[in-house]
């Protein structure tokens, strides 16, 4: 085994993550490219951040509609596994890990549609908020409920070991 195949064995067989909801699907435009004749890192981020609050909203977390909770970002990790280039067609599938009563982790995997590849990953950790307090609060039953379900839509992948740091706390 390569060191390069050894950085990418946790990752799940990307037939596994087209199996789950795409949070977004589009073909990258001209004006991702960076000038190294890939996606710029900074799209990558974007995607992601833009595919776990499609996520959050299914939680319960909508636009101005619980203006006394939200919910904070506390870690985030990128990993780059392959390149993108423009033209080629992505996908961003978010598999939830874990939870305790304030915090969730998660994965969001960018997928490469066109080569058949994991492009890059983002771990992330965020907590509830009480923003009337601007303090990490227990979910919401409702919330709560909402991430026991997406916790349960994501089980068949397994057991998700990121070699990476993010790790659920109190």
């Amino acid at each position: 085994m390569t060191s390069s195949d050894a950085r990418r064995a946790w990752l799940p067989p990307v037939a596994d993550l087209l199996s789950l909801p795409a949070e977004l699907k589009q073909a990258i435009p001209p004006e991702y490219e960076d000038l190294n004749g890939h996606m710029n890192i900074k799209h990558y981020f974007e995607l992601q951040s833009f595919a776990v609050w499609g996520v959050f909203r299914r939680l319960g977390y909508e636009e101005d509609t619980r203006p006394d909770e939200g919910a904070f970002t506390l870690e985030q990790h990128l990993r780059y596994h392959d390149e993108v280039l423009v033209g080629h067609e992505v996908s961003a599938h978010v598999v939830l890990l874990d939870r305790s009563d304030k915090i969730v982790r998660g994965i969001s995997f960018l997928v490469n549609r066109t080569t058949e590849q994991v492009a890059n990953t983002l771990e992330f950790v965020s907590a509830h908020v009480d923003l009337s307090a601007r303090r990490t609060s227990p979910f919401p039953e409702r919330v709560a409920e909402a991430l026991d379900a997406e916790l349960a839509r994501c089980a068949h992948l397994g057991d998700i070991s990121s070699p990476g740091p993010a790790r659920l706390r109190s």
